[in-house]
């Protein structure tokens, strides 16, 4: 038997206790895990339960009780019946009244602004050399009808005697003889029709000088008014001087002309009613109607020629006037006018956005046009143009840009037709730069602050650069002279 039993083993005792406090850590940590979700769940969803519960409450509230709701009424209003154009105002018949005699200005019986008759004299011009000439004329005429009586007469005697001698030699008379006196007779009527073309001529040339001399007497062709007057008495006239005597105008009834753009060309049709307005006669309405078109457009301006007659029995409308004409056109379409806040897209952000962009574009288009009148009435019309016509790079489908750019290219003509034939060349193949380039240039020279000028002038001296800067290394530095004979071998 051992004196000494051995300790007693620990291990089957510790190792149950062990697993159990592990076990419960886990069990204790997965419970404060729970209650940390259940509170973040609680503190994330109370607050939004609660406010859902209010909007149901507030929503039942509301759907017992009558919403407001603000009606407008669609109104219908006429269309544009009318155009209004910038138009000029000539006379219904004007005439440039020169001297078709040389001579001294001898007396004037009309002078600037005197209302005249038709054939009413109005100057009188002294001709000396025109009346000798005359009175030469007349005499050689006297001289040419007594040498046409003295052949007349002898005409007439040798016929006769030649009827003599025939019957008085009846039988005798030879051949010879006879052949003689026939001669002479047919001789003396030749010597007849010669003078008789003397005399002719002599009354044609007296005529001649007998209108030169009435030339001396300057009348009115038609009954107006004297507008303008070069000469003083004393001056000395030709009919190769290149100033006019008088200028005659008759404006009871005036001729106004007017350029249509092509959109309206169409509705304006003949006898249609216009009225015409000048800054002369400020508020003074004067009424007319369309008498002729010219049936083309003009390509530079895109615009047709009109004329209208306006009866002017006063005389407060004068020729050479600048003026605004408005024109009757044939259609009008009526437009149905609803406010901007009546339009609402609910739910479909796509077309909200559409609708604000389209505000957007009109309220830039019409701050556009607004400004280009501006420039318009201090006369900047290359401005206004350039400004819209910039514009509608990016709203080309606007009618009423359209119709404002089109109605400012009749008064800058000369640059768009410019930079028309400058986008021409450059726009072709091969690029004519060259030209395109020279046509920019004298657009710029027209408008010296056009921007779209300036824009092809630097595009195509871009090109420029470009094309010399890929040419051929061993070309840089080398000029050519065309006008350079080629070296012969041994030279």
């Amino acid at each position: 038997m051992n004196p000494h039993p051995a300790d007693p083993s620990p291990e089957p005792e510790t190792m149950p206790e062990v697993r159990r406090a592990g076990t419960s850590l886990v069990m204790i940590a997965a419970a404060v895990f729970a209650l940390s979700l259940g509170a973040l769940f609680l503190i994330g969803w109370l607050p939004r339960h609660r406010q859902e519960t209010e909007a149901r409450k507030d929503s039942a509230e509301i759907a017992g009780q009558a919403q407001p709701l603000a009606v407008a009424r669609p109104k219908v209003t006429p269309g544009d019946s009318t155009l209004t154009l910038p138009c000029d105002v000539k006379a219904e018949q004007e005439a440039s009244i020169r001297t078709r005699a040389t001579g001294y200005l001898k007396a004037f019986h009309a002078d600037l602004g005197d209302p005249v008759e038709a054939g009413q004299l109005l100057a009188e011009i002294d001709t000396p050399e025109v009346d000798s000439e005359l009175a030469r004329g007349q005499a050689a005429l006297l001289q040419a009808r007594a040498a046409l009586a003295k052949a007349t007469t002898v005409a007439e005697q040798t016929e006769r005697s030649l009827k003599r001698y025939r019957l008085l030699a009846r039988g005798s008379a030879s051949e010879e003889e006879i052949d003689n006196r026939t001669s002479a007779r047919e001789t003396a009527a030749a010597v007849v029709a010669q003078e008789t073309a003397n005399v002719t001529f002599a009354e044609a040339e007296v005529k001649r000088l007998t209108a030169l001399q009435a030339f001396g007497r300057v009348t009115a062709p038609f009954a107006g008014r004297i507008s303008a007057r070069a000469y003083d008495v004393g001056a000395l006239l030709s009919p190769t001087g290149g100033t006019e005597l008088f200028r005659l105008v008759k404006s009871d009834t005036v001729r106004v002309f007017v350029r249509v753009p092509q959109i309206y060309a169409s509705e304006v049709t003949a006898d249609s009613p216009v009225t015409v307005n000048v800054r002369s006669e400020p508020g003074t309405d004067f009424p007319g109607k369309i008498t002729r078109k010219s049936g083309e457009f003009d390509p530079a301006t895109r615009t047709m020629l009109f004329e209208a007659r306006v009866p002017n029995p006063d005389g407060r409308l004068y020729p050479g006037t600048y003026g605004q004409i408005r024109l009757a056109l044939a259609t009008a379409k009526p437009l149905l006018l609803v406010p901007t806040s009546a339009l609402l897209f609910q739910g479909d952000a796509k077309r909200e956005d559409a609708f604000k962009q389209i505000i957007t574009n009109l309220t830039k288009i019409e701050a556009a046009l607004g400004k280009a009148a501006e420039f318009g009435k201090v006369g900047q019309n290359y401005t206004a143009w350039e400004q819209l016509a910039q514009l509608r790079e990016q709203f080309p489908d606007d009618p009423k840009l359209g119709r404002e750019i089109e109605l400012l290219s009749s008064k800058v003509a000369d640059f768009t037709r410019a930079l028309d034939r400058a986008h021409q060349f450059e726009s072709r193949t091969p690029k004519q730069t060259g030209t395109a380039l020279a046509w920019y240039l004298k657009a710029r020279n027209i408008y010296p602050r056009s921007e779209m000028a300036e824009a092809g002038i630097k595009r195509l001296l871009d090109d420029i650069i470009t094309d010399e800067t890929a040419a051929p290394s061993e070309t840089v530095g080398t000029t050519v002279n065309p006008f350079d004979e080629p070296k012969r071998p041994g030279n």
